[in-house]
């Protein structure tokens, strides 16, 4: 019996907290749901082929001007198969070459 009496009063504590607590509990239920629905939505919209790749890497290349790495795709190339970083390092390297 004091078992029961000790519940009921536990339960009417977790009631009076969840009525006045309603809207911040709700709110929470909104945005759980909300999350939820987002996360499905993305997978299903992004087909397997578009994700990339995380272990694939970029390669490289150390700038002939001031050493800076840079990616390969965006490195300027001259005939003599330097690569630089930019036209700027370019330029400086000329003139100091000269």
């Amino acid at each position: 019996m004091k078992y029961l009496f000790v519940l009921a009063v536990v339960m009417f504590f977790a009631m009076l907290i969840a009525v006045r607590y309603r809207k911040q509990i709700n709110a929470a239920i909104q945005v759980a749901r909300l999350l939820r629905d987002a996360r499905e939505g993305v997978k299903e919209i992004q087909p397997a082929s578009s994700i990339r790749d995380p272990m694939a890497a970029e390669s490289l290349v150390k700038c002939a001007g001031c050493g800076t790495w840079v990616p390969e795709n965006r490195a300027k190339r001259l005939r003599t198969g330097d690569l630089f970083c930019s036209d700027e390092c370019i330029r400086s390297r000329s003139v100091a070459g000269r």
